[in-house]
């Protein structure tokens, strides 16, 4: 059944956003989003029209380098506002692998099956080339075990976050980086992200890592295509995302001569006329100050991608197109990726029996739907699809930093799924209500996107602001949100 907010949850959720932000607006404002959209909230056929939130609001200044917004001519962001997405990259990343099923090329790269070896098109995945971190022998000496027979890593293993790879955030993998000198930021490709050791048997537990960045690389090996050009090919063009990529200012190149007007060209930082990225950040007494990072630019030197920093644009430099983090977009373009996720939801488990091979130039929606995945393929964005036998305990702890205060809710446990793009509630309702079947992920800045197939709701929420120290606002929203939901269900 669809879900429809209600008055007085809307009035809710506005009044706690300007709450939120106020206690910081003295020190350089964050600012917040908050947009729900349904299926009907984007035209399959009309990939030009504007997105239709169900509901939308915004506060705080465009450009968090302004105190206030009334210092912002421009307003509050708007849904064509760009923002880093961070984490929230994950999601596009891993549709791309799942559309590689349907498309020629990955048949043709012999691509058939979730549960393939990545070794065939990932070597550096493969057994004799990754062995287990067990731990150190005087904090020094690492101590190694070889892939057991049978658990070579697997694309579902990379979808799902259990393929014993994690980062510098797992305890082993920051011992690793500070034992190997090396900084936790991707400086040196060949020896954090290529070398990075596995920390379980593949296959036997959850652990957030670089998986995606792995699956980003093997869609550039299937297809011989730059991540980018085909994620702009196979989802941002066909839906309409014309805002949505890598280098900020080349998106605004082409949103210039796209067919859909972008009103507000500028990010929160200006991205599209400079070279750097203003975030709020946290100072010492826990509120926001205004701190300016140099964009990294990536080149791809003989053996790994070399960062260095440029007086050009990074936009204009052949860059490092990572499937985990690094994508730009806008409210509005999320909104239309997450209301075809419900479109697509209702075309696969419709009681219509929709053929993937329908003329593409029929108008009906839910064969427009199907041509971008195919039913079967579908059912894998959905249902669960981690390794059964994977202890998926990390996945809770995980959710759990995002719920704070729920450790004794019995909904916590729900919280154990994992679908092919993200965690899944299973069992029964979260700690917020969430319905089972809701999904969701978060990126850097607070950002967060959770989709509710059942009631017809996705929502993209989030402050530009880092480090993403302080979750309590996300729960608090989350709260909100589903009450009013259940209220309406």
């Amino acid at each position: 059944m669809p879900a429809t907010i209600t008055p007085s949850t809307r009035d809710e959720i506005v009044r706690t956003i300007n709450e939120l932000i106020e206690p910081n607006r003295p020190h350089g404002t964050p600012n917040y989003v908050f947009c729900a959209v349904s299926s009907d909230s984007t035209d399959p056929a009309d990939p030009k029209a504007g997105l239709k939130p169900a509901f939308w609001t915004s506060a705080g200044p465009r450009d968090v380098r302004r105190r206030q917004s009334s210092e912002d001519s421009r307003g509050p962001p708007d849904l064509d506002t760009r923002i880093p997405l961070h984490s929230c990259t994950k999601l596009v990343t891993s549709l791309g692998v799942l559309a590689l099923l349907d498309d020629p090329r990955g048949k043709a790269a012999g691509f058939v099956s979730i549960d393939q070896r990545v070794d065939v098109w990932l070597p550096e995945l493969g057994r004799g080339r990754k062995k287990v971190l067990k731990g150190w022998v005087d904090g020094e000496e690492p101590v190694w075990e070889e892939i057991e027979e049978g658990r070579d890593i697997t694309v579902r293993m990379l979808l799902t976050h259990t393929s014993g790879l994690s980062n510098q955030l797992n305890r082993l993998g920051a011992k690793w980086v500070k034992n190997i000198g090396e900084e936790c930021d991707n400086d040196s490709l060949e020896r954090y992200f290529m070398d990075l050791p596995l920390f379980f048997q593949p296959g036997t537990r959850y652990q957030y890592g670089v998986n995606t960045d792995f699956l980003g690389l093997l869609i550039e090996r299937i297809t011989a295509l730059p991540l980018s050009k085909y994620l702009q090919e196979r989802f941002f063009d066909p839906l309409g995302m014309h805002n949505t990529g890598w280098y900020p200012s080349a998106l605004w190149d082409r949103a210039q001569h796209s067919t859909r007007e972008i009103r507000h060209p500028t990010t929160i930082a200006d991205s599209a006329v400079g070279m750097r990225a203003h975030f709020a950040g946290r100072r010492g007494d826990g509120l926001a100050g205004v701190i300016s990072a140099p964009v990294r630019v990536y080149e791809r030197g003989d053996s790994a991608l070399v960062a260095k920093e440029s007086e050009t644009p990074a936009e204009r430099t052949p860059g490092c197109e990572m499937g985990g983090h690094g994508l730009w977009s806008t409210t509005g373009d999320y909104g239309r990726l997450l209301s075809w996720l419900l479109r697509l939801y209702q075309a696969t488990f419709s009681s219509r029996v929709l053929d993937y091979n329908d003329d593409p130039d029929d108008d009906n929606k839910e064969q427009e739907t199907c041509r971008f995945l195919s039913p079967t393929v579908a059912r894998l964005v959905f249902t669960p699809c981690h390794p059964p036998e994977a202890d998926m305990t990390p996945l809770l702890r995980q959710a759990l930093y995002f719920h704070p205060g729920c450790e004794d809710e019995p909904g916590l446990k729900n919280f154990g799924g994992h679908s092919c793009v993200g965690p899944l509630v299973v069992g029964g309702e979260g700690p917020s209500g969430e319905p089972v079947g809701t999904m969701w992920w978060v990126g850097k800045c607070r950002i967060m996107w959770t989709l509710v197939p059942s009631c017809d709701l996705g929502v993209f929420m989030g402050t530009y602001m880092t480090p993403p120290y302080v979750p309590y606002e996300m729960r608090r929203l989350k709260d909100i949100l589903f009450k009013g939901v259940r209220v309406r269900l």
